[in-house]
This record gives C-alpha cells, structure tokens and sequence, in this order.
C-alpha cells in the first residue's frame, strides 16, 4: 500500500485557515514537551504567567505566522522548552507545539519577560 502524504497548497491552505486564521488562540510556554496529547502539566506556572493571546494570518505556500507579538511578563524562575498553541486561555485542546528556537531551553530568571515577535512563530503543513 503506498501512502498519500503531499498536501496541495488549496488544501493545505484552507486547513490552516480553518484552524487558526481568524481565530482567538492562546499561546503558553512549557519546561518540557506536551506531546500531542496536549499534556498541559507541563506549562509553566507562578509568577504572573498566563497565555499570550495570539491571532495567525491567512495561510499561503503552506503557511502561516502570528500576526501580533506573543508576550509573557513577570514570569517565575524556570526553564522554556516548548511554545504551544491552544483554543482557550485556560485549559482548552492544543493546537500545536513546538521547541523553542535552536535552543534546546530558554533560562528565565523571576520577574522576567518573554517575547515572540511578528512571524517568529510558524505553522507549516
């Protein structure tokens, strides 16, 4: 049996946009990966952390970006491994995960702020 696994640009296009384009999501950080289940023990809690409100533009060649920053402030002492993408603020389904840059953990001292800016964040199919 052979296996069908290249998206055309329509379609993938379209899936995107109907996951994320438009779309109020939430972004959250994590010290370890949340898998594909979406394990939400992992993100990061204390200081005044909560998830960043992300919007994504329309998908195109596969793609597509966060169209505002993402950004933490006053965040507790911790290490960042992976950045997730949610359907709600609080609790919800996880869209989407990635590690965090070339880094394999960002060091965050108490008080600190984390910032992604426009289109450092990708989604591509």
């Amino acid at each position: 049996m052979s296996d069908l696994n290249g998206l055309g640009n329509e379609i993938a296009n379209a899936m995107l946009d109907y996951a994320f384009f438009g779309k109020n999501l939430w972004a959250s950080l994590h010290s370890a990966s949340p898998t594909s289940v979406g394990d939400a023990t992992t993100e990061v809690v204390g200081g005044m952390y909560i998830r960043s409100s992300v919007q994504f533009a329309r998908a195109g060649s596969k793609m597509t970006y966060n169209t505002l920053p993402m950004v933490w402030m006053n965040l507790p002492e911790c290490q960042v491994t992976h950045v997730a993408i949610w359907d709600k603020q609080t609790l919800g389904t996880m869209l989407v995960y990635c590690q965090v840059s070339r880094q394999s953990a960002i060091t965050v001292a108490a008080g600190d702020s984390l910032r992604y800016e426009i289109g450092d964040y990708v989604v591509r199919l």
